[in-house]
């Protein structure tokens, strides 16, 4: 995350939510809002905020019946026994369960946890 992005979401939650903005356990962004309406103007902003490469910057999703923000491991930089780089498997999977990040299709919640290593430093 850089610091810009980091300036970014703090730009959006003083635009509609009075600065205030919360991480999730599992690293997902909640902007507080206190009407359907500021509700309305946030999501439209957010779906207009696209990177480089036109995927979305702030995609909405990770509650309800679908895939909460996948949690991982660091992989080999942090971890003195990875059979694997955690990162790069979190980003294929991710990508392939982007559609029930967003959509509340599923009969539940779901919630990912992946490991580079049986330790799972911060992936529980």
């Amino acid at each position: 995350m850089t610091v810009e992005h980091v300036r970014e979401i703090c730009d959006i939650a003083d635009k509609y939510c009075g600065g205030y903005v919360r991480f999730t356990t599992r690293n997902n962004i909640e902007f507080l809002v206190d009407s359907l309406e500021k509700v309305e103007e946030l999501k439209k902003d957010l779906m207009s905020r696209k990177h480089v490469s036109g995927s979305y910057k702030f995609p909405i999703g990770g509650t309800g019946a679908g895939v909460t923000n996948i949690v991982h491991t660091q992989g080999y930089i942090h971890c003195h026994t990875p059979a694997t780089d955690a990162s790069s498997m979190v980003k294929a999977v991710a990508d392939a369960l982007f559609d029930y990040f967003t959509g509340m299709e599923l009969p539940a919640k779901v919630r990912v946890s992946m490991a580079c290593c049986l330790n799972m430093h911060g992936a529980a």
